[in-house]
């Protein structure tokens, strides 16, 4: 219910496009997404160095 506030309030605000950062960790991050419309638009690509 909140993400939908939040679109709705977005629109009325006149936006058009969202974009988001989400929990790849979490396997229900996913799916709850993806259910609100959203598609992936990118892939980060991360290294750690060191201990």
């Amino acid at each position: 219910m909140l993400t939908e506030v939040a679109h709705g309030h977005a629109a009325a605000l006149g936006v058009t496009t969202m974009t988001l950062h989400h929990a790849l960790p979490n396997p229900l991050s996913t799916p709850f997404w993806l259910r609100r419309g959203y598609r992936p638009l990118f892939t980060q690509w991360v290294r750690h160095l060191g201990a």
